[in-house]
């Protein structure tokens, strides 16, 4: 009797700790399977590359490391980006379309990586083939006209970047579009012309194009005569002209500089006015070749101070001078 005890309370207790080690390793184990992206943004190119944001929303705030599925493999050549709902950038591996990204107490991150492996081409027409996880929105190019459609789209709207199309479907999108192709045609050489003929023909227009273009002969206009005070007063207005025009000249050529700014915020700002006032954060990260998490300091810093505006644009920031602030 007390033998059979024995065994049922080593049964009991080895089903306890069996218990222990499975709610233990639990998160480990829902840590394998990686998390697929609740929606897709992609924006196209004229050379079939595509720009990827995915967004990834993770149960309550997670901290530890996660696996991400992306719908392509990314560009090798061109490092993706993985940032959490501040848009902070995340230390993350790559291997395949498969992210291990370690996160610190996030429910929200975006991957956004440049890819070829959506587009394919026959002919002139381009196929995009995105696999939605229930929201996606693809943007073509300006010049894109749209030949099929697997699915209606939810909204239509055509922007100055291109041709916006949103979709609230799960599974594979397909689009196809043909891009417009600018043709020069030339006229045909003029008919029932015997070879001597068409030989004169080109050689007269040869010499019309290598002839000078005519010009008219200015007609001549005698020099003002003045004498005595007359010449100094003419001398001392020009002198004065001249003054005005250099003193001018001097104020509008010279750059504006605003006390309090740091180099790299004048050099952002630069970049924003020759670019029109506006450009995307990955471009200015691009030109100037800043680290990712210093750019993004500086544009928080020049939003702050009132400089810029900073939206979001298929998941990107897009930063926009102030219309009437302090550089505009």
């Amino acid at each position: 009797m007390q033998g059979l005890m024995h065994v049922r309370a080593g049964s009991l207790a080895a089903a306890v700790v069996t218990l222990l080690l499975i709610f233990s390793l639990a998160p480990f184990l829902s840590a394998s399977q990686p998390f697929r992206s609740s929606s897709v943004s992609v924006k196209l190119y004229r050379d079939g590359s595509a720009l990827v944001t995915e967004e990834y929303v993770l149960p309550n705030a997670t901290t530890g490391e996660v696996e991400l599925l992306l719908i392509a493999e990314p560009d090798p050549s061109i490092p993706p980006t993985v940032t959490d709902e501040e848009d902070l950038p995340l230390p993350f591996t790559l291997e395949g379309n498969v992210v291990r990204v370690l996160a610190v107490n996030t429910s929200i991150l975006k991957a956004m990586y440049v890819t070829q492996d959506l587009t394919s081409k026959s002919g002139a027409v381009w196929s995009v083939k995105v696999l939605s996880p229930g929201k996606a929105d693809i943007l073509l190019p300006p010049e894109a006209t749209i030949v099929y459609m697997s699915h209606v789209p939810e909204l239509v709207d055509i922007t100055v970047e291109g041709l916006y199309l949103s979709f609230k479907v799960s599974g594979e999108i397909e689009v196809q579009y043909a891009l417009e192709v600018k043709v020069e045609v030339k006229a045909p050489p003029p008919a029932n012309l015997t070879p001597s003929e068409a030989k004169a023909e080109v050689e007269t227009k040869a010499e019309e194009q290598e002839r000078p273009p005519s010009v008219k002969p200015t007609p001549y206009v005698p020099p003002l005569e003045l004498k005595g005070g007359g010449l100094l007063l003419y001398v001392a207005a020009l002198l004065v002209v001249a003054i005005l025009l250099l003193g001018l000249y001097m104020l509008v050529s010279k750059p504006k500089k605003i006390a309090g700014l740091r180099p790299e915020e004048e050099m952002i700002l630069d970049l924003l006015r020759a670019r029109g006032g506006e450009a995307y954060q990955y471009e200015i990260v691009r030109e100037l070749g800043l680290p990712k998490t210093t750019a993004w300091r500086i544009v928080m810093r020049l939003k702050e101070k009132g400089f810029i505006d900073v939206e979001k644009r298929y998941g990107m920031n897009y930063l926009r001078l102030r219309r009437g602030g302090r550089w505009a």
